[in-house]
Order: C-alpha cells, then structure tokens, then sequence
C-alpha cells in the first residue's frame, strides 16, 4: 500500500483521537479498520501508532458498554430517588 494511501485511511480514524462521546459501534468499527491497516502495515512505527489508536478505541468503547449497563435504581442515581420520596421530620 503506498504511502499517500496509509495516510488517507489513517486520517479517516485518526478522530477516534479526540471523538467522545460516541456509540459503541463507532469505536469498535474503528479499531477493526485501525487493526486491518495495522496487518499491512510495513514500518514498526505506523504498526505502533495503529495499535496505541486500537487500544484507545476499545478502551472508549468499554466504557460506553460500562455506562450503558448501569442499573438506574442504583443508589446515588439521579433518575431514581433513594427512599420513597417523602422527608421525614422528628420534633
């Protein structure tokens, strides 16, 4: 693959960078396109480059997954609140 060619697929993920706040599948797509470029790759800095944006991507990814398997009712979620609702006063 030509050297103009690895920049314009690089370029193409390299927002993976600075992108939060996106979907799961973003970032998933984007560390599986980062991991085929990676295996054809030629030089060990592009291949570390690829893999430090892989490990990035996934760890993005991860804590989407973590945030969207949250139960609500959890205690010090604002959705839900702790108790039935109602203030107790003891004079």
């Amino acid at each position: 693959m030509a050297a103009a060619m690895y920049a314009g697929h690089i370029e193409e993920i390299a927002d993976c960078w600075s992108a939060e706040g996106q979907p799961t599948a973003y970032y998933r797509t984007t560390a599986a396109r980062a991991r085929r470029l990676q295996a054809d790759a030629t030089t060990p800095r592009v291949k570390q480059y690829l893999d430090k944006m892989i490990v990035r991507c996934e760890r993005l990814a991860g804590k989407v997954e973590q945030a969207e398997s949250r139960p609500l009712n959890r205690p010090g979620c604002v959705d839900r609140p702790v108790g039935n609702g109602r203030a107790s006063v003891r004079i």
